[in-house]
């Protein structure tokens, strides 16, 4: 999983959630990606190997109250300043492409929008300086309000 939904898979193998012939339960043929730290990786995959996947499967399985709560909310607006980064590589995005004209009708105190290019689901581990940058930036900005 971390390697299909890094940016480094070329786009025709990367995964895609509407391609079941592109899912995450593929062998990974470059083993643990560079993003990963080696041995937090062999220790949740014996965890995985041990007890199965049902922990994160449960995540997924509790969505449904979650929505079901989460629809008091609907319309509101997040008045926070906040800040939007991702991988433009991340599948979920490709779900949804959020532009920032989309995410400012919602979050009108949005202090920034930043697409990471090349980079998938985990920007954070993928490109820590750019996002460490960005965050920085954005909680010294919000402090000063």
């Amino acid at each position: 999983m971390l390697c299909w939904t890094s940016g480094p898979p070329d786009a025709s193998e990367a995964w895609d959630p509407m391609d079941p012939g592109k899912s995450l339960n593929r062998p990974s043929p470059i083993g643990v990606p560079p993003l990963a730290d080696r041995e937090d990786a062999e220790a949740a995959i014996a965890g995985f190997e041990r007890d199965g996947f049902h922990g994160p499967l449960n995540t997924y399985r509790a969505m449904q109250p979650y929505f079901d709560q989460a629809g008091a909310f609907a319309g509101a607006k997040i008045r926070q300043p906040a800040f939007f980064g991702f991988g433009t590589e991340d599948g979920m995005i490709r779900m949804r492409a959020l532009k920032e004209g989309d995410l400012t009708a919602i979050v009108p105190n949005l202090q920034g929008y930043l697409p990471i290019e090349g980079v998938g689901h985990w920007p954070r581990l993928e490109a820590p300086e750019i996002v460490n940058e960005a965050l920085v930036g954005f909680l010294g900005r919000a402090a000063a309000l």
